[in-house]
């Protein structure tokens, strides 16, 4: 999706005016009721993501925020990203500041991408409040936006198509790809009726070995195009899943799934010798191979990464590179 996109979703997405009539959007359903009847019980976030995701990936911002590693690199180049100083302009708040945790089951990786993305931390009435006058802005570069009550979708100017509604009232979803067309088609989705991930066994099963409490964590299958290339070295992955902590530090637990037990432990023998040769910028690397699980357990500080960062720093420029 890209950048001039993303910000025409949140100005449509951030418009609201209960008093205006509401743009025909098509597709069937009401076009002026909200997204979704307000739930019994919270909806889970596997339950709105699609069932057929290639890579699943949990964010949990607010921890990922504290890190001394987001404070030194990521904080001083935020103010560069296009959009977010109209967007605080216009909006009167932070996009970032409020996000707490972001979950999103993507396909059609390296490609135009599909899927959802779900977002904590918004306050939907003050969402819902701002960019009233600058709908007709965003549209600029050739992107059709459409409200429809509090549902705004945008088809920008290469047919892509994104919308963006509350699900309550601090989760808020995001669709990419065909799917954001027809109101009806997102009300469905965000009344998850369907069960989505959650109706999965087989998504559940290494769901159930990720520890998803981390700054972040992901499951990718083997049906993405990621793993495509992966054959030629020896390796028939099934999934790719674990999770990283960067509050102090950075600490992964990552495992390759594959084809069989003795694929796992062949190319373990071969990693090994690969990895000792960098274990001096880590306190912990090692690789053992479990069942048809290639499992990577690694730690650094704060330090061995700034040291890391600049000997590959020094390696680009050596190199000419960026």
């Amino acid at each position: 999706m890209s950048r001039r996109l993303l910000l025409a979703l949140l100005v449509a997405a951030c418009h609201h005016d209960a008093a205006a009539p509401a743009t025909p959007g098509g597709g069937g359903g009401s076009s002026t009721a909200p997204v979704a009847a307000a739930p019994k019980k919270p909806v889970s976030d596997l339950a709105l993501l699609p069932i057929d995701s290639e890579a699943v990936i949990g964010v949990d911002f607010a921890q990922l925020q504290q890190s001394e590693l987001w404070k030194q690199y990521v904080v001083p180049r935020i103010g560069t990203i296009p959009g977010l100083d109209k967007f605080h302009e216009v909006c009167g708040f932070d996009p970032l500041g409020p996000l707490k945790t972001i979950t999103m089951g993507l396909s059609n990786l390296g490609d135009k991408a599909t899927g959802r993305v779900v977002l904590h931390g918004y306050d939907r009435k003050q969402a819902m409040s701002c960019f009233d006058k600058n709908v007709g802005n965003a549209e600029k570069d050739g992107s059709k936006i459409t409200i429809d009550g509090e549902v705004a979708r945008v088809t920008s100017s290469d047919g892509q198509h994104v919308a963006f509604a509350f699900v309550d009232d601090a989760t808020a979803l995001v669709i990419i790809g065909p799917d954001a067309e027809r109101l009806d088609k997102i009300q469905q989705i965000a009344a998850a009726t369907d069960g989505g991930l959650e109706a999965s066994a087989g998504f559940k099963e290494l769901y159930g070995a990720i520890d998803t409490h981390q700054s972040m964590w992901l499951l990718v299958n083997g049906n993405s195009q990621a793993f495509q290339k992966s054959a030629p070295v020896g390796l028939h992955m099934k999934a790719f899943f674990g999770s990283m902590n960067v509050t102090s530090g950075l600490a992964a637990d990552v495992r390759v799934r594959v084809g069989s037990p003795d694929e796992a432990s062949n190319f373990t023998s071969m990693a090994k010798a690969q990895l000792d040769q960098l274990k001096s910028y880590f306190d912990k690397l090692d690789v053992v191979a479990e069942a048809a699980d290639i499992h990577v357990s690694a730690a650094m500080t704060d330090a061995q990464i700034k040291q890391m960062l600049a000997v590959f720093g020094a390696a680009a420029a050596a190199t000419g590179g960026d």
